[in-house]
């Protein structure tokens, strides 16, 4: 009787499914996506000195702010650092179709003695490489990065804690979420594992030249080591967990270090 039924000659639903975006648009959206964090951050800096210059205008001169140029590098940096987090989870969802976890590549840790040989070999040659570039380049400590760890010992604990959430917590985040998450994810799809590795590290490199022009040649062992971990340790947990160690070192590099190979 149940072949008699009236929708069983219909034909099955279809099912609509997104068409999976292909390389040039997965590159396209990050682009756009940085930036529209850079405009975020921008505008936040922008509105500090709206709402300091209106107030300044309005009172007199035993009445102003002087707000130091320390605590719009931080808003600045903590803006961007959350709309490129949140925008990785999204388009983490988009690549694995509803899926954040699978779309950022978001698994669980393998290999834990390769990546314990990572944390160890790996950032040991990563400090040596930075230390060798101090010294026989003796980049300026001017960039914004510089100028504030410099400046987070003596600035107080706000800035010292919000410095450090910044560059052990936020930024390993987003750039791993966006990087080495969703986009490593979506590429993946069509490109072989070396291609991939050159399309989301050479990106990343190039962002941080906003920190100094030097400062990608400092970070191509990191950007190896932290692309290795991605590929075969499990995912961006694997990489986020180097990415934090290798953030930590760094700021003992800017804050110790630089200041000797300077002396």
């Amino acid at each position: 009787m149940d072949a008699l039924a009236p929708n069983a000659l219909l034909p099955a639903p279809q099912v609509n499914r997104a068409r999976p975006e292909g390389p040039a648009r997965l590159l396209f959206l990050a682009l756009v996506w940085i930036a529209a964090a850079s405009a975020a951050s921008a505008a936040s800096a922008f509105l500090i000195g709206v709402v300091v210059g209106a107030h300044n205008a309005n009172h007199n001169l035993t009445h102003t702010w002087n707000v130091s140029p320390i605590y719009s590098i931080l808003l600045m940096l903590v803006m961007a650092d959350v709309v490129l987090v949140l925008a990785g989870w999204g388009r983490g969802e988009i690549v694995g179709d509803g899926d954040a976890r699978a779309g950022l590549g978001l698994g669980p840790i393998r290999r834990p003695g390769l990546l314990l040989l990572f944390a160890t070999v790996g950032e040991a040659l990563i400090f040596a490489w930075a230390v060798l570039l101090f010294v026989l380049l003796k980049p300026a400590q001017t960039d914004v990065l510089s100028t504030l760890f410099k400046a987070a010992p003596t600035a107080g604990t706000v800035v010292q804690g919000v410095t450090l959430l910044c560059a052990v917590v936020l930024s390993p985040i987003w750039e791993e979420f966006f990087f080495r998450g969703w986009l490593w994810t979506g590429l993946r799809r069509y490109w072989g594992r070396l291609p991939v590795m050159f399309a989301t590290a050479i990106p990343w490199l190039l962002l941080h030249s906003f920190d100094g022009l030097l400062r990608p040649l400092f970070l191509i062992p990191a950007a190896i080591l932290l692309s290795l971990a991605r590929e075969y340790c499990g995912g961006t947990r694997a990489s986020l967990t180097l990415h934090v160690l290798n953030n930590l070192i760094a700021m003992v590099l800017v804050i110790f270090v630089a200041p000797l190979a300077h002396g």
